[in-house]
């Protein structure tokens, strides 16, 4: 590769009478006009030379051929079987799962026992119990604010704080430029509820940071900043009842907090669309324009409370309503039930709710299994593209074009490969479906290696009959 690129190099040399080495250029320079331009750009367009990159832009560290190749061949040959193990035990359980979730709904819904009123808590005591009732968020306590919003207080569920700066943010995008790859940064400012370090972004210098930013990220360190996070209460009265546990996982606190009074403080703060903002922090040389860097806002979410209906089954543990266990079965340990959903949820909607979710569940992770699967089948053709890679000119359009094609062919395989684990499960737990999923398997397994054997047989015919008649054969002998 070496030998190509000094021998192009000297006829750009050739040509533009002169040494490039001798005579670099600048980085804002732009490139020569004419046939001298011409074979520059060439030579600067599939060499990668630094002189064409921008103020932003920076030649990326790449890996050797070596490196690359014994990455790739522990990648195809370690990784990729673990991989499809990995994708073959997730779409195992996932089928196993959504069985016995299913055998669990349909016995909950023989047994289950519908609750009229909730002014009693031992109805239904031990068993699954369906209940619409009123949730009493009051009693489930009180939450204070801080900073410079102590003082006041929320009852209720929880309360969910939010703190945001606006800073400068870095972008990194890598590009193929000839047989290089070229990181661009790119800056611009956004609202972070997380504090960004901008002392390692790396072209501070450049035009974008300086059009875009133009200064540091103050600290946002201060105690006078209320802390963020979410504030909630493990138990909450609905009804007579108790609910804790996960079922406390579906009241959502995402209903924004507005009439929280402004602070009087010398941080001048400002209310604007729900935010309480302050300019305390702004930096030194920011844009005078709101919002600018520095900027600090900070957002208060709760329950919402104008609806306070709630319907709820699970299993009634003496007053407190929490996870229900069917009984096991074959293959099913026993899985288990519960879910609360807002406003009042007829029992047959609420069933129809829990199969919709188990399937959406089961198709998440029959496509996360097969996913998986292609992923790993499909890695097997990498050790190929990385030796296509170095092919000068065409190497990297060639190396993405062995990925693509490698990507086609083992889409079959990955998905032949998920039916297979998904039909031994259902033989074992489902034979009227599984039986007929794995004939179906096994005969278009048996229909490929055929094929494939097929074709071998005729090329073998194909040589024996081209090929010439042995030392020999066909010439008269003394005999005769």
């Amino acid at each position: 590769m070496s030998g190509i690129a000094d021998q192009v190099e000297n006829a750009v040399n050739f040509v533009t009478g002169g040494d490039d080495q001798e005579n670099p250029a600048s980085p804002g320079e732009q490139p020569a006009a004419g046939p001298t331009g011409l074979l520059q750009n060439m030579y600067k367009g599939i060499f990668g030379e630094d002189a064409v990159l921008a103020d932003n832009q920076e030649v990326a560290e790449e890996p050797g051929f070596c490196s690359k190749m014994c990455g790739a061949v522990c990648c195809a040959l370690i990784a990729a079987p673990l991989l499809v193990l990995v994708g073959s035990f997730i779409t195992g359980f996932n089928e196993k799962n959504f069985v016995c979730d299913s055998r669990a709904i349909d016995e909950a819904e023989e047994v289950v026992v519908p609750i009229r009123g909730c002014g009693d808590a031992s109805a239904g005591a031990g068993e699954l119990i369906f209940a619409t009732c009123d949730m009493d968020f009051a009693s489930a306590g009180t939450w204070p604010l801080s900073g410079d919003f102590a003082g006041q207080t929320h009852r209720g569920f929880g309360v969910m704080t939010v703190v945001e700066m606006y800073q400068c943010t870095e972008d990194v995008t890598t590009k193929k430029s000839g047989q290089k790859s070229i990181k661009e940064y790119t800056y611009r400012t956004a609202w972070s509820a997380s504090a960004i370090d901008d002392s390692r972004f790396a072209k501070k210098s450049s035009q974008s940071y300086q059009t875009n930013c133009g200064v540091s990220n103050p600290s946002w360190d201060q105690t006078w900043l209320p802390e963020a996070g979410l504030s909630k209460a493990t138990s909450v009265q609905f009804g007579s009842f108790t609910l804790s546990g996960t079922l406390l996982g579906s009241i959502a606190v995402s209903t924004q907090w507005t009439n929280v009074t402004l602070p009087s403080t010398a941080r001048q703060w400002t209310k604007s669309d729900g935010y309480f903002v302050t300019k305390a922090l702004r930096a030194a040389g920011a844009n005078t324009t709101s919002p600018a860097i520095g900027d600090v806002r900070v957002s208060f979410f709760t329950e919402d409370q104008s609806g306070t209906t709630y319907t709820a089954i699970g299993r009634n543990d003496a007053g407190s309503i929490g996870k229900w266990k069917a009984s096991s079965s074959w293959g099913c340990g026993g899985n288990t039930l519960h879910k609360l959903s807002t406003g009042s949820v007829s029992q047959e909607n609420m069933f129809a709710e829990l199969r919709a979710g188990t399937a959406t569940l089961k198709w998440i992770l029959r496509f996360l299994g097969f996913a998986t699967i292609w992923f790993a089948l499909s890695r097997c053709a990498q050790p190929c593209g990385v030796l296509a890679d170095v092919i000068p000119f065409i190497g990297d359009g060639l190396s993405s074009f062995i990925e693509s094609l490698a990507c086609c062919i083992t889409c079959c395989p990955a998905l032949a490969c998920c039916m297979g684990v998904a039909s031994v499960v259902y033989v074992a737990m489902r034979p009227v479906l599984g039986v007929p999923m794995l004939l179906f398997f096994l005969i278009t397994l048996c229909a490929f290696v055929a094929y494939k054997v097929h074709k071998g047989n005729k090329k073998k015919k194909a040589g024996s009959a081209d090929a010439p008649p042995p030392s020999g054969v066909g010439k008269p002998t003394d005999t005769e």
